[in-house]
């Protein structure tokens, strides 16, 4: 009896001290990615009139290595402009929008991309009716594929694969570790050669930080085909024929340019980084 009660003894602390350590990723120093398939962030509205699950999209840690401290950032994914359940019986806002939240602990950050135009709310939840929760599942048994060969294999054999971009910033004074779910994989067998091509995900732009991280966020899309740099395409105001660049300047034509422009993933960012892929079992 007292040896079994021992054997319980030790296998329930075992068990505690797994909940309480971090997940090991074989060939990683970094936090184990998500299962971004099963992580969610879930909006709640003031009066419990709405709550929503929204599928997280992109995982943004930006690290001040010089105070030593760390930030969390998630981009939700998009949706609609919509009359949430609007007694008027019309689901969709005309005209409608792009809905893309972006969330830390203490605040989220609304985008609202219209056609032609962007609306911006930052939402501190100090103080605030609405909340923030988060469930979050770490990725299984993730294996870092070291290989451009090893890349295909996983891809041909069906793993979900996450993306890693590692970016430093002011002479290595932050860092930002941007995590994704590879959605398009190209890849030749023939070869062992591989290029991805996904998105959204999160772009910190901290050359010359804001007062805060979280207005220093844009979307894009990140293209690569090494472990050492890759193309990121930003979402822009972009003119919808070159040529009318230049009559937009033409004076008293000011007024007009909000109608030449539409938002497009148009600016290309080339970057020099640490590119990572792991596939998930």
């Amino acid at each position: 009896m007292a040896l079994l009660l021992f054997t319980v003894f030790l296998l329930t602390a075992a068990w505690v001290v797994s909940l309480g350590a971090p997940a090991q990723v074989r060939g990683l120093d970094e936090p184990p990615p998500l299962d971004f398939s099963r992580s969610f962030a879930w909006l709640g509205m003031k009066d419990g009139f709405n709550d929503a699950r929204i599928q997280l999209e992109s995982r943004c840690l930006v690290i001040d290595t010089q105070r030593g401290t760390s930030e969390e950032f998630f981009l939700g994914a998009t949706c609609m402009g919509e009359n949430t359940y609007g007694a008027d019986g019309d689901l969709t806002k005309v005209p409608t929008y792009d809905f893309s939240p972006i969330f830390s602990k203490d605040e989220y950050r609304v985008i609202r991309l219209f056609s032609n135009g962007t609306g911006k709310s930052l939402v501190s939840l100090q103080g605030s009716e609405d909340t923030v929760r988060f469930q979050i599942v770490k990725g299984e048994k993730p294996e870092v594929l070291r290989e451009p060969r090893d890349i295909v294999r996983a891809t041909i054999e069906g793993h979900p694969i996450i993306g890693r971009v590692e970016i430093t910033y002011r002479g290595g004074a932050l860092r930002a570790i941007i995590d994704y779910p590879v959605k398009t994989m190209n890849t030749c067998v023939k070869k062992g050669i591989f290029q991805v091509d996904t998105g959204p995900v999160l772009y910190p732009d901290l050359e010359s930080p804001p007062r805060r991280t979280m207005e220093a966020f844009e979307k894009a899309f990140v293209i690569c085909r090494t472990f050492e740099t890759a193309e990121l395409v930003l979402l822009k105001p972009t003119y919808i024929l070159e040529g009318v660049k230049d009559a937009a300047k033409v004076e008293g034509l000011d007024r007009w340019k909000p109608s030449l422009l539409v938002n497009h993933y148009s600016a290309v960012k080339k970057i020099s980084g640490r590119n990572t892929f792991m596939a998930i079992r």
